[in-house]
């Protein structure tokens, strides 16, 4: 069975009106990386049975 998770990897927080302005957009941000690490290796477990099962994806 493949399992799926839904993720929050990045958090960031942006000013709108920097958007819509003619400079360039900085922001303050963290990755979360335990969730990132989570999905990785969901991901490795998930084209395991996949390939177990003789369906080969391209990996991205």
């Amino acid at each position: 069975m493949l399992e799926g998770n839904a993720t929050l990897v990045y958090d960031a927080e942006l000013d709108p009106a920097v958007l819509l302005g003619d400079g360039p957009v900085t922001y303050e941000g963290a990755a979360h990386m335990a969730e990132i690490s989570a999905f990785a290796e969901l991901s490795r477990e998930n084209m395991k049975v996949l390939h177990e099962a003789g369906i080969h994806p391209t990996e991205v």
